[in-house]
């Protein structure tokens, strides 16, 4: 079969005519133009606050500023006496303690109502005194082995705290302590306890009394206790403290 040079694709002929139109078409005119900037723009609406940025390391300390002027004269002050309570007593403590402790047999048959008195062995009384109300009167008379009040005022608060020693002989042993005022046929009463198990045991009461009578203040206090079964009982030290 014979192939004449003439002989043409199909489609050659369009391809030809679509060229021919790309070549005569004019040059973008967009591609010649030159921008020139305009006039400014009013300034926009102000925009948000940002978040807080991190925290700043702390400066150096400052150098220390010159010393001010000297203020005013205050006014006098008050007489320590007018800041004392109304009935006028002041203040102070003593601590009183035996080195060697005297053991009494307690329980309800011990006496007509079970109470028993403990005391401080006299031998053996340690004190300190250094911190006693006015006048140097010791809180503890060691002869008639009571809390000695007959200096203080009418009115007074007197803060007691007793540490005991206790050792009971039963189970469920229930425990009282007083703060007996005889002569006045007053007391103070506290509970000190159900001991569960029979033992050795360490009690520290705190009592506070008023001393509302004169009966009171010249006659003293006596420390004592009560259990409803058998044992022995002694008091170690007395913390004594006027306000």
């Amino acid at each position: 079969m014979a192939v004449s040079k003439s002989m043409s694709f199909p489609g050659e002929d369009n391809y030809k005519k679509q060229v021919k139109k790309v070549q005569e078409f004019p040059e973008d005119p967009v591609s010649n133009f030159i921008a020139i900037p305009g006039p400014q723009g009013p300034v926009g609406p102000q925009g948000r606050p940002g978040e807080p940025g991190p925290k700043g390391e702390r400066g150096e300390k400052g150098e220390i500023g010159e010393r001010g002027p000297r203020g005013e004269k205050g006014s006098p002050g008050r007489d320590g006496a007018s800041y004392l309570p109304i009935y006028n007593q002041k203040v102070g403590w003593g601590h009183y303690y035996s080195e060697e402790e005297k053991f009494y047999k307690i329980g309800i048959d011990e006496t007509e109502d079970g109470w028993v008195s403990l005391y401080l062995e006299p031998k053996t009384l340690i004190s300190n005194e250094l911190y006693l109300p006015e006048n140097n009167i010791s809180l503890y008379n060691k002869t008639s082995r009571r809390i000695n009040l007959k200096h203080l005022n009418p009115g007074t608060q007197v803060f007691i705290q007793y540490n005991i020693l206790l050792e009971t002989y039963n189970n469920n042993t229930e425990v009282w302590v007083k703060t007996n005022f005889p002569e006045a046929q007053e007391g103070l009463v506290s509970y000190a306890g159900l001991f569960k198990y029979s033992g050795a045991y360490s009690l520290s009461i705190e009592h506070r009394v008023f001393l509302d009578n004169t009966s009171k203040i010249i006659y003293g206090a006596v420390p004592q206790i009560r259990t409803d079964f058998g044992g022995v009982a002694a008091l170690k030290s007395m913390y004594i403290s006027v306000s």
